[in-house]
């Protein structure tokens, strides 16, 4: 099967832009082939919506993808959707990746795990739970950026046997973390299979810090190493799996330039 990676500059916003381009790409990514098209962390509002404006209202679940489910029926495609996320239910809002399915059917979600709740993240709620989505051709699990840095949610990802766990993230060198691909090399050896990174890029403001998303790398890591990686400018990045073999069939990312 062939994944493609959504690279993108949406940190910045707004949702309305970054919706129009997330369809685009699924669009381009499909006519290249595509089998699955994953999203990165809260690719819909972008990453930094709260530190733009922490009054921004934060959208239910039946108004996030409910133009994404025909795109993803028509193309064939599986999504990994990454959106803020209002539960009306129980009032918390949530940073999540949604699971839409080939035949335009929402299979779940999985709900960021870890966050310091703070900055650009002061807006959030945490999930608890891990799934096993139950993907055509293979099932995988979702861990969102940092929830692959720790050990106790990798452990209920391997409990669940996953044989392939996309890590949607906003997740360029820094401070608290300089190697980045090195966590997610421990979370493949933690959560015993290979991880599949859609990080993104641009510049940005951070509260009073830069934010260079252009050195953030997306990858995979295949039985505990980088095999290879991607950062610069937005792209879909493309990769071969093959699901029989539990293998990559490519060698590096096709990189295809994308011009929004």
């Amino acid at each position: 099967m062939r994944i493609a990676l959504l690279h993108f500059d949406l940190a910045g916003g707004p949702e309305s832009e970054n919706r129009a381009t997330l369809k685009k790409g699924i669009r381009m990514a499909a006519s290249l082939g595509a089998n699955w098209i994953v999203t990165p962390e809260t690719a819909l509002q972008g990453y930094l919506f709260y530190d733009q404006n922490p009054s921004a209202p934060i959208p239910e679940r039946k108004d996030i993808y409910f133009d994404f489910l025909p795109l993803a029926k028509n193309y064939g495609v599986t999504l990994f959707l990454s959106s803020a996320e209002h539960d009306e239910r129980d009032g918390k809002d949530y940073n999540t990746c949604f699971v839409l399915n080939s035949y335009g059917q929402c299979v779940g979600w999985h709900r960021k795990m870890f966050s310091h709740q703070s900055g650009a993240e002061g807006w959030l709620d945490l999930g608890h739970e891990v799934e096993l989505f139950p993907l055509r051709p293979v099932p995988a699990s979702v861990l969102v950026c940092a929830d692959s840095y720790y050990e106790e949610s990798c452990r209920k990802v391997r409990e669940k046997g996953a044989p392939l766990v996309i890590v949607p993230a906003a997740w360029p060198p820094g401070e608290c973390c300089p190697d980045p691909p090195a966590v997610w090399e421990r979370c493949s050896a933690w959560t015993d299979a290979p991880v599949v990174v859609c990080n993104q890029t641009g510049k940005f403001m951070a509260g009073q810090h830069e934010m260079d998303m252009e050195q953030a790398k997306s990858g995979l890591v295949y039985k505990g190493h980088m095999v290879f990686s991607y950062k610069g400018k937005p792209a879909i990045l493309l990769l071969d799996w093959d699901e029989v073999k539990g293998e990559p069939a490519s060698s590096a990312f096709q990189a295809v330039e994308f011009l929004d």
